[in-house]
């Protein structure tokens, strides 16, 4: 009986890192987006990896502290400016912004999401929106998506929706909606001119995902682990 107790007990074990694996499944989403000034050759590229089934469409997040489980991972290359050029990665960043203004977005692999119409005769990216400003002032019915390196003031204190507690690092800072600017928001401002939602390729985070098809395999495993077990219970 002390065998027959044993199995069981593996078998409980098992069940539990399954179904704990399954509960913290992410559906991760790479998003490819480009910053350019128009005035410069300063530029931004980069992604941000969202999981898909925290992310509002249609909805507001923002200002949203890092780290947060929204947020999976983010990459940005700035070139061109003339401060603040380089590569930052999630663990500089403070903050982010992500707002569909008042519609829901096509967020389908390969397609643009800047420039998608919204109600209201606006879109999607639009600079400036003729809409009245969304949740703190940001956005409005235009959306926005904003990365920032420096800690933004948030409340009543702050005199508009961007102002900071001041220049720590030279990272791209957004100062508008759907605009950074390099050197901690001191450089060249960037407006954003692509968002794309990509394919999960080699250039993406290395993060193991839990999959419906890996628990659905597991399950099965355990099913015929406990078939087993009776198999031997039987027997005995």
């Amino acid at each position: 009986m002390t065998r027959f107790s044993g199995a069981l007990a593996s078998i409980l074990v098992l069940a539990a890192s399954l179904f704990s694996s399954m509960a913290n499944a992410q559906t991760p989403a790479r998003f490819d987006f480009v910053f350019e000034d128009p005035a410069s050759s300063a530029v931004t590229t980069g992604y941000v990896v969202f999981d898909l089934d925290l992310l509002p469409n249609p909805g507001f997040a923002g200002f949203l502290e890092l780290p947060d489980p929204l947020v999976i991972d983010i990459q940005a290359t700035v070139s061109g400016a003339a401060v603040g050029n380089g590569t930052y990665v999630l663990e500089d960043f403070t903050q982010i912004v992500w707002d569909t203004g008042d519609g829901t977005l096509d967020l389908s692999v390969g397609t643009q999401v800047v420039g998608q119409p919204l109600s209201g005769g606006v879109a999607w990216g639009d600079i400036p929106c003729i809409q009245d400003q969304g949740p703190m002032g940001i956005g409005g019915g235009c959306g926005d998506f904003n990365l920032f390196t420096n800690p933004l003031i948030v409340g009543p204190q702050a005199a508009s929706g961007y102002d900071t507690q001041g220049v720590i690092n030279t990272g791209p800072q957004g100062v508008e909606p759907f605009t950074l600017a390099a050197n901690g928001g001191a450089g060249e401002p960037m407006v954003l001119t692509s968002f794309i939602r990509g394919s999960m390729g080699p250039t993406a985070p290395s993060f193991a995902v839990p999959t419906l098809s890996t628990g659905s395999i597991a399950l099965f495993t355990l099913l015929m682990l406990m078939a087993g077990w009776l198999a031997v219970r039987l027997r005995g």
